[in-house]
Parts: C-alpha cells; structure tokens; sequence
C-alpha cells in the first residue's frame, strides 16, 4: 500500500504543478487537496517516509518552487493533514534528502536552458536520485522506501512528458 501512496503521490503533485501553472478554477485546488492528503499519509505512514516526504517538500519549498497559490495551500493542507493522520517524526535523513531536494531544484533552474543533452540530463533531477541509491546502499533506507521513492519519481516523471505532449 506505501508503494501505491508513493506513486499517486508523485503522479499527483505533478499534475497540481501543471494545473496550477496552467489552468484558473477550482480544479488545481481540488488535485492539491488530493495531493496534500497523500503527503500526509506518507509523512504518517514511518519515520522512513517522513523523512522523504518532509525533505521533498522543504527542500522544494526552500528552492523557491513553491510559487502558486495552490501549492502554497497544498503545502498548509499537508501540515494539517499531517498532525489530523498523527504525525510520524522524521529519521535523520530528512536533513541530507532536504539539501540534495534543493540543489536538484536550483540545479535544473540553472542549466536547464544551457546545452540540449545537459537539460535533458537535468530534467530529471539525477541528485536527489543519486543520492537515495547511496542512502539505500549505506543501509541508511531500507528497501521498501528505496522503491516507493524510485516509484515516486517515475510517476512524477512519466506525468511530466505526459502534460508537456499535451501542452505542446
């Protein structure tokens, strides 16, 4: 079931970005509701998953990302949902998963108009991936969060080429 979590996740906070950047109305504030709600499960769900969930979302929020109205009440909607669900305190690898978040996010935001083959390298954001392949490795994660991060991002990803052939 924390697997399937992630992957709605990742699916539907691609899709509340999109909407919110691309559409008026109460729909974008429907999905992020949607999404908050995911989000909350994770950071309930183990201290593994809150640990992943609250890196993404501080080290995106720290990065400037969040910058729609719907990801800002998104973001107030986790934090309810989160304490609602009981909140499950991060492990200490929140703070390593938040800082390689953040300089994913500004990375892509540097280069991502340089060279054809570095933006498309950048695109999907290999530092945060690298270094959750390292924490799996060190025996920081266990394999579970491992593959639903992995399962978060791909559906993160795959919902991105989705929206971005729709919209060209």
């Amino acid at each position: 079931m924390v697997v399937i979590t992630y992957i709605l996740a990742g699916f539907s906070l691609k899709l509340t970005d999109f909407l919110g950047e691309n559409r008026k109305g109460y729909t974008p504030y429907l999905i992020t509701l949607f999404t908050s709600f995911l989000f909350a499960l994770l950071i309930s769900e183990s201290d593994y998953s809150s640990a992943i969930a609250i890196g993404i979302i501080v080290g995106v929020f720290l990065s400037g990302k969040v910058n729609t109205p719907n990801l800002i009440i998104g973001l107030i909607l986790t934090i309810i949902f989160s304490i609602l669900l009981g909140f499950d305190f991060p492990n200490q690898i929140v703070i390593p998963i938040s800082i390689f978040a953040f300089i994913d996010e500004i990375v892509h935001e540097k280069f991502k108009s340089q060279s054809k083959n570095l933006k498309h390298f950048l695109r999907y954001r290999p530092i945060l991936k690298i270094a959750i392949v390292l924490f799996f490795l060190l025996n920081w994660l266990p394999l579970m969060y491992f593959i639903g991060f992995f399962c978060f991002d791909l559906s993160y990803d795959l919902t991105s080429t989705v929206l971005l052939k729709e919209k060209n």
